[in-house]
């Protein structure tokens, strides 16, 4: 504007057309700077500068947002930033939550697992966070993605973290029952493996000593029960 020396007086507005020079004024807008504000999205700002100085006629100029000196003619919905953890893992036969956080409006994620094969996942969200919590199916990995949609001001934005399911371990203890004696029948007894279900091969052997864990196979020994053999009298029988 010239020449210098002039005052200003600001008012932004809003239009649907690139070639608008006048539209809705924008409460409170009156200053020489504006932040964009909400609901906006898709349309076009412009700004009516009003100028006066002594000696010279008042005088309007306008200008509205463009490609060509703005980053977008139309006023974009803001980027949002979410935060996950890359990876985590899970045995099988447990469960595991992990959290996120999002920026921008708060809305309703939503979760998805890329193999349901190997684990399901549900959500629960709000406040600009939520909670995935994993459930496996089988052993692997699954890629699972949480989407934030878009909202009145903010873009949709999705990230994924690799879920690895790995094996469960078996727990509780074989006892093994009867009478240690020559021609006796011993047992051994798996009731208290857990959890149930699984399967079971046997080796049974013998030691000099009550407390080992391992010792010389017995041939053949390899059933549920061991009919004490020959030769065994002041050896620990261990299965």
């Amino acid at each position: 504007v010239t020449p210098t020396g002039a005052t200003f007086e600001y008012q932004w507005w809003k239009a649907e057309s690139a070639t608008a020079t006048t539209g809705d004024a924008i409460e409170g807008a009156t200053l020489q700077t504006y932040i964009v504000g909400s609901g906006l999205a898709g349309k076009y700002i412009g700004v009516t500068v009003t100028a006066t100085k002594a000696n010279y006629t008042t005088k309007e100029f306008t200008d509205i947002t463009d490609a060509g000196n703005n980053t977008t003619a139309k006023v974009e919905k803001a980027n949002r930033t979410i935060t996950l953890a890359e990876t985590t893992s899970v045995v099988y036969g447990e469960t595991r939550t992990v959290e996120f956080t999002y920026t921008g409006e708060d809305v309703e994620a939503t979760v998805t697992s890329g193999t349901t094969g190997v684990a399901t996942v549900s959500l629960a969200d709000g406040n600009l966070k939520g909670t995935i919590t994993i459930t496996p199916v089988s052993i692997g990995e699954s890629i699972v993605t949480v989407t934030v949609p878009a909202s009145t001001n903010y873009k949709e934005i999705s990230d994924t973290i690799k879920v690895t399911v790995t094996d469960a371990t078996l727990g509780g203890s074989v006892k093994i029952t009867g009478e240690n004696t020559y021609g006796k029948t011993l047992t051994a007894d798996v009731t208290g493996v857990t959890p149930t279900g699984a399967t079971f091969e046997y080796q049974w052997w013998y030691a000099e000593d009550e407390n080992a864990t391992t010792g010389t196979e017995i041939p053949e020994a390899t059933e549920e029960t061991y009919v004490v053999g020959s030769g065994l009298a002041g050896k620990y029988i261990g299965v």
